[in-house]
């Protein structure tokens, strides 16, 4: 007796699903960098307002 196998899924299918799931990678990742940036530029502006603040007095 002989099976025949049919895949549940078409190549189109599953192109489709790593692609919307590759779009939710790219945008946590972006989201991610948007804070790591944010947290840079705060650090970076605090450093130089201390060092500021050292020279003033």
């Amino acid at each position: 007796m002989k099976f025949k196998l049919t895949p549940m899924f078409t190549e189109a299918d599953i192109r489709k699903e790593l692609d919307a799931f590759f779009d939710r990678v790219k945008r946590v990742i972006k989201s991610e960098l948007d804070y790591l940036a944010m947290d840079m530029v705060t650090y970076a502006w605090q450093q130089t307002k201390s060092a500021g603040d050292r020279t003033e007095n």
